[in-house]
């Protein structure tokens, strides 16, 4: 009897290990399936804020750049055409349409300037691939450059922060070239030009004819 009491009772042991091991593989398998579920899902979170973050980083570090290229764009063409049109003034002046003749040429070397940006934006856009052809990437940069914003054509997800940013950028440089044209006529005296009409005699001149005759 002691002998089987003892047979039964290591039988009974080897089943409590058994269950016991079992128990424990089962935590094992079920922590390292957590672990490695919560491993992955850290790890997809991890490469989904990568692929967002620097790619919106990016966005924002080329259109820094594009911006500064655009203001030195901007500022270059303004210095050369002043200085052209003081040139121009001085070879002209003699000449009694020549103040229309220079805001003609003011207009358009300002329009000229404006061109150059919208096509340096719309070559970027293609570079990019975020249009198909140039002449969708140049109607977008006018529209956008110029804040019309008709909206039947509109950049790719990944690349709308940048077209954005253009608007801003444009709708200032226009502003900028408003001012240089007012500032323009103000010195050089043609806002209350009478370009058409005929020349007015002073009363100084009407006294110094009278006085010769």
């Amino acid at each position: 009897m002691p002998h089987a009491s003892r047979q039964t009772e290591r039988e009974q042991d080897d089943t409590d290990d058994g269950e016991r091991r079992i128990q424990i593989q089962v935590a094992r398998c079920a922590a390292q399936t957590g672990a490695a579920v919560l491993v992955e899902v850290m790890l997809e979170s991890t490469c989904s804020r990568s692929r967002k973050g620097p790619h919106m980083l990016l966005q924002l570090l080329l259109a820094t750049a594009m911006v500064v290229m655009t203001v030195l764009i901007h500022l270059f063409g303004l210095a050369v055409l002043m200085r052209v049109l003081r040139s121009h003034t001085r070879m002209f002046r003699r000449f009694p349409i020549m103040p229309l003749t220079l805001l003609l040429a003011a207009s358009i070397g300002i329009i000229a300037i404006h061109t150059l940006e919208i096509w340096f934006y719309a070559l970027v856009y293609l570079r990019l691939g975020s249009f198909p052809e140039f002449e969708q990437a140049l109607y977008f940069s006018t529209v956008t450059y110029a804040t019309i914003g008709y909206g039947d054509l509109v950049m790719p997800h990944e690349w709308r922060i940048l077209g954005a940013i253009e608007g801003a950028a444009g709708i200032i440089m226009l502003g900028w070239s408003t001012a240089f044209l007012v500032s323009l006529l103000t010195q050089l005296k043609l806002i209350g030009h009478d370009w058409l009409g005929e020349s007015k005699v002073t009363p100084h001149e009407h006294a110094a004819g009278a006085h010769n005759g």
